[in-house]
Order: structure tokens, then C-alpha cells, then sequence
């Protein structure tokens, strides 16, 4: 398993943990996370939030991360996404994954 410190700064090949994690969560995650939603009759993005305030529970449990921080680019997201401006993200330092 990789350490944090080799994630920060990952190399964008192929065999790079940090865009074989967006990948993986691209391709499979979030497909699965709407099936199992609409299996079950749940709301739109009830699954994968509650797994994004895991996800950032975790960064501030490990300090990893600040509130102000998380709010900030939470609320930047959330803005572009408003405003059509969304597309897949990339992992910090690498090309496009599209």
C-alpha cells in the first residue's frame, strides 16, 4: 500500500497509485454507487456524499486537511458545478484523465 508522502507526489504513469485510484473510482465506484442507488430506491448522490464526508472526515481525523480548507474547495466545486463547469477531475499534476 502506498504511503501518503509517495501520493502527494505521484509520477501520472501508468502504474501510478494517485491516477489509478481516479480511474478506479471513475470506472467502477460511481457507476456502482448509482446502480446500488437506484436499486434501492435511494436518492441521486446519497452514497457517494456519504462517501465524500468519510473521505474528508478521514483528512481532518489524520490532519490532513483543515474545515476552512475542505469548505473552501467544496464550495468552489459545487459553484463550477452550478455553472456547467465540471468535468472528471484530474489528479493534481497529471494530464486529463478524459
Amino acid at each position: 500500500m502506498a504511503k501518503t508522502e509517495d501520493l502527494l507526489d505521484h509520477t501520472g504513469e501508468d502504474e501510478c497509485p494517485v491516477c489509478r485510484a481516479f480511474d478506479l473510482a471513475y470506472d467502477v465506484v460511481i457507476p456502482a454507487l448509482a446502480a446500488w442507488e437506484n436499486h434501492y430506491g435511494l436518492k441521486e448522490g446519497q452514497l457517494g456524499l456519504a462517501a465524500v464526508l468519510t473521505a474528508a472526515s478521514a483528512l481532518l481525523e489524520a490532519d490532513l486537511a483543515d474545515r476552512a480548507g475542505l469548505e473552501a474547495a467544496l464550495a468552489e466545486y459545487l459553484d463550477e458545478a452550478a455553472a456547467g463547469l465540471v468535468k472528471r477531475p484530474t489528479a493534481p499534476g497529471s494530464e486529463s484523465l478524459q
